[in-house]
């Protein structure tokens, strides 16, 4: 009877979904995205940020990888950025999406690649990613530009034809891979079709603040997911931080880049 009993428990342990293991934060901490001037070091990072979703680019940076460890002592959530619909010719995986990939790079983006097909190749790489990430100890990946197949301009100008529905698809799949892992996922500027993730990230400033469909948002604070604004180029932080709040409460987690002083307000 007790071996049963803690079988049963343990099924429930394992049985779990990645979000219910997901403790609250309440800050934001961020070395992976550099839009407009310096991101958060690791060294800021392991010496200010304690209970935060930390955001990191453990496969760009020794540094940032070796320092995960560390980061969780103090309380921390630590995300390991990816992206899934692009291939990046910095990495060192870069020649394994050859053949799966535009041939014209992104132009916001010198070096970045729109994926065009989902391959197997394109499989193998973000899985070994994934499988890094955990072996690291990151908690969640952050899926990057996984809204690309949604982008028809984007289609029109670099040709991939990936479908909306095969995006949808792979990114899920990638999704349940990291469940097996142990690891969440986060969804990047975009809930459809992402509803069994654990949060949601977006990326705004001051020409285009709250470009998403509201209610998205909402929903998904409202179950209690891990929702996540970085905005950028901002004059006014305090002010920016105080209408976000308004709208969306204090479960949602902002880092405001401030004009003023070229750093963040987290």
């Amino acid at each position: 009877m007790r071996f049963l009993l803690f079988t049963l428990f343990l099924f429930t342990l394992i049985s779990l979904s990645a979000e219910d293991r997901i403790p609250e934060v309440n800050s934001l901490w961020n070395q992976a995205y550099q839009e407009n001037w310096k991101a958060d070091s690791v060294v800021d990072i392991l010496a200010a940020a304690h209970n935060a979703y930390v955001l990191l680019d453990p496969f760009d940076s020794l540094e940032a990888r070796e320092a995960i460890p560390a980061i969780k002592a103090r309380g921390n959530i630590v995300g390991a950025y990816i992206s899934v619909g692009t291939g990046e010719d910095w990495r060192d995986d870069f020649d394994m999406l050859d053949g799966s990939l535009v041939e014209k790079y992104w132009g916001e983006w010198p070096g970045e690649y729109f994926i065009d097909r989902i391959s197997d190749d394109v499989m193998t790489v973000i899985k070994a990613r994934i499988d890094k990430a955990a072996t690291w100890g990151a908690d969640i990946v952050e899926f990057d530009n996984m809204d690309w197949a949604f982008d028809d301009d984007a289609r029109r100008k670099y040709g991939f034809h990936v479908s909306i529905e095969e995006s949808l698809e792979y990114v899920n799949q990638l999704k349940d891979y990291a469940a097996t892992l142990g690891l969440s996922c986060m969804a990047k500027n975009m809930t459809q079709g992402a509803e069994s993730f654990a949060g949601v990230t977006y990326e705004s400033g001051p020409s285009n603040r709250e470009w998403w469909e509201k209610e998205d948002l909402i929903g998904f604070l409202e179950e209690g997911k891990l929702c996540v604004i970085f905005h950028y180029r901002e004059r006014q932080p305090e002010k920016a931080l105080s209408e976000y709040r308004e709208r969306y409460g204090d479960k949602l987690l902002v880092l405001i880049e401030t004009r003023s002083d070229r750093g963040y307000l987290h």
